[in-house]
């Protein structure tokens, strides 16, 4: 997508997702806070519409990725590159992130399968909420340990 408007590594893509991170995980934690104030069907709502950004963001960030030859190639100026501590946050991030979509690709369909189009507590808001709160700790790991590895892969 271009180079870094922010002056690192990585690519333009890589800083727009970097810099959203924050503003997305605080949708994520806002969406939690309207279904406990009972706000289903905005719950609802934002949740779709946040996984569906964060799916074309994915793919872009994938693709964004290859094209500049995989993470390794684009932390290879990095101080840390070849450490321990670089290897060791990567393989974090990329379990962390295996993690969320193992928990979010079938929650998101069941859950809007399951509650219909006027989500209202039922049978299954006990493993909804279960399953969505591990989904969501799993994503702000994610979105941490991917900034950190911005930071420490494409920046310093």
């Amino acid at each position: 997508m271009g180079e870094s408007f922010l002056g690192s590594r990585g690519s333009a893509l890589l800083d727009i997702i970097t810099l959203a991170q924050p503003f997305v995980l605080a949708g994520l934690f806002y969406a939690r806070g309207l279904a406990r104030r009972g706000r289903y069907q905005a719950h609802r709502n934002l949740l779709s519409i946040l996984a569906s950004v964060l799916t074309v963001l994915l793919i872009l960030f994938e693709t964004d990725l290859r094209a500049n030859g995989g993470v390794w190639s684009m932390t290879a100026g990095s101080r840390f590159s070849g450490t321990a501590f670089l290897d060791i946050l990567i393989a974090v991030h990329l379990t962390l992130a295996f993690v969320t979509a193992i928990l979010w690709i079938p929650l998101l369909p069941i859950s809007l399968w399951r509650f219909g189009a006027s989500p209202r507590p039922g049978a299954f808001s006990a493993i909804h909420r279960r399953w969505g709160w591990a989904a969501l700790l799993s994503l702000t790991g994610t979105a941490v340990t991917g900034m950190a590895m911005y930071l420490f892969g494409m920046v310093l």
